[in-house]
């Protein structure tokens, strides 16, 4: 079966969209992160990531050296862009991802898949994985500490909704919350057990959304 990827882009709030030129259509790409400077970039299997300065043309396809899959990734005010993904893959990019570096990662524990990563501010940042894993950054991202989750599900994504609150989500149905910037995380109650792939904020609520059509909704 033949996989393609494509890149849409609206103006009018959703009634049209266009392609955006892109030449990495052969390759599945599975994120798409932006910023509010429009700075885009994609990432997806075989270490593939792709960049745009100005929500228009993408540069060519980077194949990082790792050559794993790429989970996610998060771009700081500054240019610096993060990636993070299978083995335990925790990158830096300070060049548009010409060249990539890895930080400091103070863990000699197993290096579990990363799936997500979030940055509250320019200096905190959480990566959560497989396994209960969650790695954190008070330097901008320079280096990073394992912090314990005191579970053992797959995290599939964080978010903070300030500097201090943040949650993470996860296989069967785990939702972890964090009100001291990451350092310490604890359990809180699910309604189901549903897988729950993706967690995100509006101004009112927070929504988890997951296996079998789940939707969780709480107030902020």
């Amino acid at each position: 079966m033949e996989r393609t990827s494509h890149i849409l882009e609206t103006r009018d709030g959703g009634q049209t969209w266009h392609t955006i030129p892109f030449d990495g259509k052969d390759r599945q790409f599975i994120k798409f992160v932006t910023d509010q400077k429009r700075i885009i970039f994609v990432a997806g299997e075989e270490g593939s990531v792709a960049f745009s300065e100005s929500a228009g043309e993408f540069s060519s396809i980077i194949q990082l050296a790792n050559r794993g899959i790429v989970s996610d990734g998060a771009i700081l005010a500054n240019r610096t862009f993060f990636v993070v993904g299978g083995a335990g893959l925790l990158l830096r990019s300070s060049d548009l991802g010409r060249t990539w570096e890895n930080p400091v990662l103070k863990d000699s524990g197993r290096r579990h898949r990363l799936n997500a990563v979030f940055f509250s501010n320019s200096s905190v940042g959480v990566a959560v994985g497989n396994v209960g894993r969650i790695v954190r950054t008070t330097d901008g991202g320079n280096s990073w500490i394992s912090v314990p989750s005191n579970v053992t599900e797959d995290l599939y994504s964080v978010i903070f909704t300030d500097s201090f609150n943040g949650i993470a989500v996860g296989s069967n149905g785990v939702i972890l919350k964090t009100v001291d910037s990451g350092k310490t995380w604890f359990r809180s109650q699910s309604p189901n057990q549903h897988t729950l792939e993706r967690v995100a904020a509006s101004l009112k609520y927070i929504f988890a959304v997951g296996f079998g059509g789940t939707i969780i909704r709480k107030h902020r």
